[in-house]
């Protein structure tokens, strides 16, 4: 299984929080051998390390913790782009799933809605897994995410969240 993960680096999100989360899917992704990427966005996506590595998913906490703080609006649409561009160009010969973890502050609302893009992976067989690094969603989330909304499928962090549990499910819902 490949995993993109597309975190936000923006002066809006909570970074321990989000490298701790990132620290665990990569644990949990080591254990199944997928291989992993990271997509660093804010206005803009920056993609750090790429699924042409090994499958050792060794190093993107790493990565996140050492990008710096990137400026603009976030926009998770741009995460989302790149993250599936990552996935078509080291699309291996053999069939394999694909999933995209989006961690998102939600701190800000984005310009562009997410609700086609969130269609479009959806039609290419792509999961996009969205993490609300808050613990409740904003007014406005509903009308972003349009008739693709669903509750249930977002998951909000809260203090009593485990991370543990959190990243395994996501791993595992990818999975089937």
């Amino acid at each position: 299984m490949d995993v993109v993960v597309a975190a936000e680096k923006s002066r809006g999100v909570n970074v321990r929080l989000a490298h701790s989360i990132i620290e665990e899917i990569e644990k949990e992704a080591r254990l199944a051998g997928s291989r992993l990427g990271l997509v660093v966005y804010s206005r803009r996506p920056l993609p750090l390390v790429d699924l042409a590595g090994s499958s050792s998913s060794s190093g993107i906490s790493e990565a996140y913790n050492y990008c710096p703080i990137l400026d603009g609006r976030p926009e998770p649409l741009t995460g989302i782009m790149e993250a599936y561009e990552m996935i078509q160009d080291y699309k291996p010969t053999l069939p394999i799933t694909s999933t995209i973890v989006l961690l998102w502050s939600a701190a800000a609302r984005p310009r562009v809605p997410l609700k086609e893009a969130l269609e479009a992976m959806e039609n290419h067989g792509i999961p996009v897994k969205i993490i609300v690094l808050k613990p409740s969603p904003p007014k406005w989330l509903p009308r972003l995410l349009g008739p693709s909304y669903e509750p249930d499928k977002l998951r909000f962090v809260r203090k009593t969240t485990n991370i543990q549990k959190l990243a395994s499910a996501i791993l595992a819902e990818a999975t089937g």
